[in-house]
C-alpha cells in the first residue's frame, strides 16, 4: 500500500528543489507584501531579491514598513548555506538583526552573497565546535555608527 502523506510530502519537496525560486514568488506572505526574488544562481551563492512599495506594506509615515523590510532579508543566507553545506549538515536561523540606514521608498533591492572562502570558514567551524553557532555574514554582531 502506498503511504500517500509520504508521497505527497516528497512530491511537494521535490517541485520546490527543482523550482525555489517560484515557490519563494508564491509564498503568500512574500507575495502579499510584493517581495519578489529575481535571481537565485545555480550555485546558490548568490541571491537577489526586490520588494516594492504598495499602499499596504507602507507605514504611518508612508516608507517600507520595517517588518516587510526584514521578511525580504530574512531566509536567504540560511537557504544558501544549507544548499552549500550539504545534507550533513543542519543550518537553522537564530536571530537576525536589521540596521536601517535610509528610509525605504518605492522598490527596494537585497543582493546576498557567500563566498567560497566564506563557506569554507563556516564548514570548518562547524566540524570543530559542533554543536556551534555560525554567522555567515561577516560584519554581523558588529556595531555600525
Amino acid at each position: 500500500m502506498i503511504d500517500w502523506r509520504n508521497f505527497i510530502g516528497r512530491s511537494v519537496r521535490a517541485w520546490m528543489e527543482a523550482n525555489l525560486r517560484l515557490a519563494l514568488n508564491l509564498y503568500p506572505p512574500y507575495w502579499g507584501t510584493g517581495i519578489w526574488v529575481t535571481h537565485i544562481a545555480r550555485d546558490f551563492r548568490e541571491i537577489h531579491v526586490e520588494m516594492v512599495e504598495r499602499p499596504w506594506n507602507r507605514n504611518y509615515v508612508g516608507i517600507h514598513f520595517g517588518g516587510s523590510l526584514y521578511s525580504m532579508c530574512d531566509p536567504y543566507y540560511m537557504l544558501m548555506l544549507i544548499k552549500n553545506l550539504g545534507p550533513r549538515y543542519v543550518v537553522l536561523d537564530e536571530a537576525a538583526t536589521i540596521r536601517f540606514k535610509l528610509p525605504g521608498r518605492g522598490r527596494v533591492r537585497a543582493v546576498f552573497r557567500l563566498s567560497e572562502e566564506r563557506i569554507a570558514e563556516v564548514r570548518a567551524a562547524a566540524d570543530r565546535d559542533t554543536p556551534s553557532i555560525i554567522h555567515p555574514c561577516p560584519g554581523f554582531g558588529k556595531r555600525f555608527g
